[in-house]
C-alpha cells in the first residue's frame, strides 16, 4: 500500500498497478516475462517508482508477487553514470583550456610587443588595447574551464582568512554597486587555512556577483533595497551538520558566509545550482559557470561549498575551509610577506640576467623570449625537458632563472627538474608555467622550492615575476 500509494486495495486489479503507456497488451506482455524472471518495471505513482516485479505460484497454487522497490538503486546508478559524464567532460574541457591557453599566451605576448611599439596616441593603440583587453576576457573563461574540470594548479600558501577578506573589500564594494550596503564581520582567533588565494578571490567574486544580481530588480540598471554581508568564523563538522551541511569530515573549519536579501532560490533551481551552464539568470545575462567554478574551486581547495535560502528573504552560501597549524618557517614567510608589502612593487620591465626557456610549443616559446630578450635578459632556448638538460650540461651553473612548461613531450617540466644534477642547476631559480598541470603538480609546488604562474601571462605579468623571484635571490 505504501509503495503503491494506496492503490493496492484487495479490489484493485493487480495490471492496474502499473504504468501501462505501451498499452494493455504490452503490460499483460511484460507480466508473463516475470512469471519466469524478474523483470524491472514502474509503479503508477508519483512520482514513478521503479520496482522489480517475480511472480510465482505457492504449494497451494495461488499466485505470489514479489515486489521490490529499486528506485533508490535507480537513482544511484543515474548519478553514478552522471558523474561520468560530467568527469568526461571536465577532462575535454582540461585538454580544451590548455591548447586554448598556448594560444591566447601567443596572442598576449604578441600584443605587450606591438603596444610598446604603438604606445598612447598612436592611430592603432586603441585597436590593440582591446584586442588586448578580449583576450583577458578569454583567458578568465578558461580559467572557469579549468575550475569547473578541477584540473587547476593550485599555488597554495598559508594565510589568515580575515585579513585575506579585508583586503578584498574595495574590490567586493565595487562588484555590489554603492547602492547596496555592504557589511564585513570578522570571527575572532581564526586558525589558518592552507588555499590558493587567487582561486578563493575568484570565489568570492562569483558569490559577491551573484549576490548584487539577484538584489538588482528586474529591468533595473543597478542593485538596490538589499544588503550584502561576509561573516568569517570558526566552526567544527559536528556545528555544520547542525545547519542541515552533509556530508563533511569531521574537523575544524574556517567558515566564510556571503549572504544577501535577494529573492532567494526557487526550490526547482536548488539541485541544479552547481551544476555548469544552468543558470537563474535572464537570457544573455550570466555564463552559467560561477558557481559551477566556484563548486570545483572549493572541492578542490579540500573544502566544502552549501547554501541555504529562502524566497523573498535571501540566501546564504557557506564556504567550510580546512583548519591548517602552519610550521614555524611558514609562519616566518607569513611574516616576510607582510614585510614585503610595505615596498611598492615596480613597474619597470627592463631587467638583466640569464635565462633558459624550455617550451615545446614554437609560436609560444618566440613570443616570450623575443619579449625576454627585448626587456634586456640574456636567453637560451629549449624545445624540452630533454634539450634543456643538454643544454644546461654546455655550461653548468650558467643560468639565474629557468622558465619552463610544465607539460611536455619526451621529458616534463618537473622530470627535468628531478633528473637534472644539481651542479646544472647551480643557484638557479626555477619558474614554471602551465596552461593546465597535472593534480599532482600542486603537491610539487609544495616539495621544491619552485615557482609557478599560470598560462596565458602578459609580458608585463611574467617580466614582473621574473624581477621579483630574482630580487628575492639577491
Amino acid at each position: 500500500m505504501e509503495m503503491t500509494q494506496g492503490r493496492a486495495t484487495p479490489s484493485a486489479a493487480f495490471a492496474d498497478l502499473f504504468e501501462a503507456s505501451e498499452g494493455p497488451n504490452a503490460l499483460a506482455h511484460r507480466l508473463r516475462q516475470a512469471m519466469t524472471d524478474p523483470i524491472e518495471m514502474t509503479l503508477a505513482t508519483a512520482p514513478p517508482t521503479a520496482v522489480h516485479v517475480h511472480l510465482a505460484r505457492s504449494p497451494e497454487g495461488r499466485g505470489i508477487a514479489y515486489i521490490a522497490n529499486v528506485s533508490q538503486q535507480r537513482e544511484l546508478e543515474t548519478r553514478l553514470a552522471q558523474s561520468e559524464k560530467m568527469r568526461e567532460i571536465g577532462e575535454l574541457a582540461a585538454g580544451v583550456a590548455h591548447d586554448f591557453n598556448n594560444l591566447l599566451t601567443v596572442v598576449m605576448q604578441t600584443c605587450s610587443t606591438l603596444l610598446r611599439r604603438h604606445p598612447v596616441g598612436d592611430a592603432d593603440y586603441p585597436m590593440l588595447r582591446e584586442i588586448s583587453d578580449h583576450a583577458v576576457t578569454a583567458k578568465e573563461l578558461s580559467e572557469m574551464l579549468r575550475a569547473y574540470a578541477r584540473q587547476q594548479t593550485f599555488a597554495r600558501e598559508v594565510f589568515d582568512v580575515g585579513d585575506f577578506i579585508g583586503s578584498k573589500q574595495e574590490l567586493i564594494r565595487r562588484i555590489v554597486g554603492a547602492s547596496i550596503p555592504y557589511e564585513i564581520r570578522h570571527g575572532r582567533d581564526l586558525p589558518y587555512v592552507k588555499v590558493d588565494k587567487t582561486q578563493l578571490e575568484r570565489v568570492l567574486v562569483n558569490l559577491a556577483t551573484n549576490a548584487r544580481d539577484a538584489m538588482t530588480p528586474k529591468d533595473s540598471p543597478m542593485a538596490k533595497d538589499g544588503k550584502l554581508t561576509v561573516r568569517t568564523s570558526t566552526i567544527t563538522a559536528e556545528a555544520a551538520r547542525g545547519l542541515g551541511h552533509n556530508p563533511i569530515e569531521d574537523g575544524t573549519y574556517v567558515l566564510i558566509e556571503v549572504e544577501d536579501t535577494g529573492a532567494g532560490i526557487k526550490p526547482e533551481h536548488a539541485a541544479k545550482i552547481f551544476r555548469p551552464y544552468h543558470s537563474t539568470k535572464e537570457a544573455g545575462k550570466g555564463t552559467g559557470l560561477g558557481l559551477a567554478t566556484s563548486y570545483g574551486i572549493v572541492k578542490q581547495s579540500g573544502g566544502y561549498i552549501f547554501f541555504s535560502s529562502k524566497m523573498g528573504v535571501g540566501t546564504t552560501f557557506r564556504i567550510f575551509l580546512p583548519a591548517y597549524e602552519p610550521t614555524p618557517e611558514e609562519i616566518e614567510e607569513i611574516n616576510a610577506k607582510e614585510r614585503a608589502l610595505i615596498a611598492p612593487p615596480t613597474k619597470d620591465v627592463a631587467g638583466r640576467g640569464k635565462i633558459l626557456f624550455v617550451e615545446d610549443q614554437t609560436a609560444v616559446r618566440r613570443s616570450i623570449v623575443r619579449n625576454l630578450k627585448e626587456c634586456g635578459y640574456e636567453v637560451e632556448e629549449a624545445e624540452n625537458g630533454e634539450e634543456a638538460l643538454e643544454v644546461m650540461a654546455r655550461n653548468p651553473g650558467a643560468y639565474d632563472i629557468i622558465i619552463s612548461d610544465v607539460s611536455m613531450p619526451i621529458m616534463t617540466g618537473p622530470e627535468m627538474l628531478q633528473e637534472a644534477d644539481p651542479k646544472l642547476i647551480g643557484n638557479a631559480k626555477v619558474l614554471f608555467l602551465s596552461g593546465y598541470a597535472p593534480e599532482s603538480f600542486s603537491h610539487m609546488l609544495e616539495q621544491y622550492p619552485v615557482h609557478y604562474m599560470s598560462k596565458p601571462v602578459t609580458m608585463e605579468q611574467l617580466v614582473g615575476r621574473v624581477k621579483e623571484i630574482l630580487a628575492t635571490a639577491a
